[in-house]
């Protein structure tokens, strides 16, 4: 093999490499943000709950 397709070679592994974390950086803010949709979700029902049957009243 030559130097220049060697060197090539290995670019392209860098690069795949790169990619390759990059993708699973990727994967883990989505897990987290699906998380913490899921806590809000549960914050949103636990706020709809405790204000069932409640008038708020706001006098300025």
């Amino acid at each position: 093999m030559e130097i220049s397709s060697a060197s090539t070679a290995a670019n392209i592994l860098n690069m795949a490499v790169s990619a390759q974390q990059m993708q699973e950086g990727i994967k883990a803010q989505v897990a987290m943000l699906k998380e913490m949709a899921e806590m809000q979700q549960q914050v949103a029902l636990m706020l709809a709950e405790s204000g069932s049957g409640q008038n708020l009243n706001v006098m300025a």
